[in-house]
């Protein structure tokens, strides 16, 4: 399966979802939470099979990585409300190796962190930063051409 290869996905999701879903089609594609555009990307196989990718995605870093390969990227976080300047929490989990890659910001990056999970992993770092939040509909409408 050639388009796993490029990019690895856990579970290969989502060469299942196109080809059981959208095999031979094109459309739009938005990727809530995008993080990077390659690594671990749902939305990469999309892209590269024509398809127009939104990436939506709260951290900058993630964000230059969209721009700087051509990529269409919202820095917006989602929520139920549109709000500005809100705090966000940036966890660096320091490159952990994961499925033959490094990680650093993509597992528990949030507009809140549940109690729960940062007891997972005790050696995260975390930085606020301030985003701009927009529901949904609010970035479709915004997206639209």
């Amino acid at each position: 399966m050639a388009e796993t290869t490029r990019n690895i996905v856990e579970s290969n999701i989502d060469a299942i979802v196109y080809r059981k879903f959208f095999s031979g089609r094109q459309g739009i594609f938005v990727d809530v939470g995008a993080a990077g555009p390659d690594f671990l990307s749902i939305s990469a196989l999309f892209r590269r099979k024509g398809w127009r990718v939104i990436a939506v995605e709260p951290n900058p870093s993630f964000c230059e990585l969209h721009r700087s390969a051509g990529n269409e990227v919202l820095q917006y976080a989602c929520s139920y409300h549109d709000e500005d300047n809100v705090e966000f929490t940036v966890v660096d989990v320091h490159g952990s190796d994961y499925m033959g890659g490094n990680i650093s910001y993509e597992s528990f990056s949030s507009l809140g962190i549940n109690n729960e999970f940062s007891k997972l992993k005790q050696d995260l770092d975390t930085k606020k930063i301030r985003v701009n939040v927009r529901r949904l509909d609010t970035l479709l409408q915004q997206s639209s051409p």
